[in-house]
């Protein structure tokens, strides 16, 4: 069964920012340098905003993200999905990106949508609909008309994904945290100053 995305969600165009805001810290906002080929968030992204922004403009941990916008009309980041880590709390998206505002007796779809979005189908969609004259963009309606697959909540293929997701991101994370112990510790080794079964120990609190 499919049934049209809008459904299902409401279509949210994040911020039109202005880079006086921008900074090396304050709230992250989601951006194109975020999207990753076949759904990839790349956290190398962030961008850091300290101006006044809507509610509307704040997405959750979780939440289904997709590309609006594509600067190089390659098509190489216009539609692909993005799913925000579910440890970041909250995170703006900037008007490059647009959110899928699942309604809450929906928003066990947004595996599913996400999944559907790297088909063939909804791929030869976003490219077909494309236009803009110096950069790609994607129209509201090609999102809003999607047909989508429908699922019931309780189906098991989801409670499999939703495992393998954040299994996903715990791996990320521990990565990441290894990432910086080795920036941290490398210095100290190379110096002397820090004995290798210290640094095991270390690295083992960690993993």
């Amino acid at each position: 069964m499919q049934i049209p995305l809008s459904k299902t969600a409401a279509i949210n165009k994040g911020l039109s920012y202005k880079g006086a805001h921008l900074a090396d810290a304050g709230m992250p906002m989601v951006n194109l340098a975020n999207a990753a080929t076949f759904g990839g968030f790349k956290r190398t992204g962030w961008k850091y905003y300290t101006g006044p922004y809507q509610p509307r403009h704040v997405a959750h941990g979780g939440d289904l993200l997709v590309a609006n916008t594509d600067l190089t009309w390659k098509l190489e980041a216009l539609g692909w999905p993005m799913l925000l880590p579910d440890d970041v709390p909250e995170a703006l998206f900037s008007h490059h990106v647009t959110r899928i505002d699942f309604a809450p007796e929906w928003r066990h779809l947004r595996l599913p949508v996400w999944a559907h979005l790297f088909t063939t189908e909804a791929r030869q969609r976003v490219e077909g609909m494309a236009h803009g004259t110096t950069v790609a963009a994607l129209p509201k309606e090609a999102l809003t008309d999607l047909e989508i697959p429908v699922l019931p909540a309780d189906a098991p293929v989801l409670r499999q994904a939703e495992a393998l997701l954040q299994r996903a991101w715990a791996a990320e994370r521990e990565s990441e945290a290894l990432v910086r112990l080795r920036d941290a510790l490398l210095p100290g080794l190379m110096s002397g100053e820090i004995r290798v079964g210290e640094a095991e120990e270390r690295v083992e609190e960690v993993v």
